[in-house]
């Protein structure tokens, strides 16, 4: 557990859409939390993602998806009080073979890319992913304007343990998803040059002060790739759930 009652966070990565390359991972905290096949590999500040397109993501808000390494998987999703099941293809490429207990202790994107960088009924709203032994929370944003393809598409992704209770933290995501979408909107963060630097200060201090006090105070210094903003504070805090 992490601070108090509260589930801690594994890990935290920024995932993004690239106009050439599909979904990818941009940065983790820690570096290489997050199992990249071998032909798409890490570069730059923490890495860069090849991905294969699927058109075959259709999912409700507050969905729970178990994978496995199987090409089709069972999930639920809640609907009001009624539980619906619904069968989802997930179109995964030949995994190198790495060993049980190397893949065991990081984040399989591969499985995940989908659901993660999904289609337009999933965006600005919150996602549950099972995937090994990792609970994935992720508020996935769509901004429409000036970008390659028309749109900027990212998503924030906290890993907890699978077994973790997660409600509290569904506040927080959604903060965080939605702040990083007024960021970007008003100084350029995550499509401006510079950006990876305060991007890395932000997830190193969510995990670290959340998982120690349940709350933190981050101060991001944008001066060096924005010239509207010279920084900005962020407040966030973790509340219990009752429900």
């Amino acid at each position: 557990m992490g601070c108090g009652k509260f589930p801690n966070i594994e890990a935290i990565f920024l995932a993004q859409f690239h106009p050439d390359l599909g979904p990818i991972v941009r940065l983790s905290v820690p570096e290489g939390a997050v199992e990249l096949d071998e032909d798409r590999g890490y570069s730059g500040s923490n890495g860069i993602a090849k991905g294969d397109d699927d058109s075959n993501s259709r999912l409700a808000e507050g969905s729970v998806v178990p994978l496995s390494n199987s090409s089709s998987n069972l999930g639920f999703f809640h609907g009001g009080e009624q539980l619906v099941e619904v069968v989802e293809l997930i179109k995964r490429p030949i995994q190198p073979k790495v060993s049980t207990a190397t893949r065991s202790d990081k984040i399989d994107f591969n499985a995940i890319q989908a659901l993660v960088i999904p289609k337009l009924p999933l965006f600005e709203r919150l996602v549950t992913v099972n995937t090994g032994r990792f609970k994935i929370m992720c508020y996935p944003i769509s901004i429409v304007g000036n970008y390659a393809r028309n749109a900027l598409i990212f998503n924030m992704c906290f890993a907890f343990d699978i077994k973790a209770d997660t409600k509290c933290f569904g506040p927080v995501v959604k903060r965080v998803g939605c702040l990083l979408k007024e960021l970007e909107i008003s100084s350029g963060l995550l499509s401006g040059s510079g950006g990876e630097r305060p991007l890395m200060l932000m997830m190193r201090q969510l995990v670290t002060n959340l998982n120690d006090h349940g709350e933190c105070q981050i101060e991001l210094d944008l001066s060096d790739f924005s010239q509207f903003m010279a920084s900005t504070g962020i407040s966030i805090k973790l509340f219990p759930y009752y429900g």
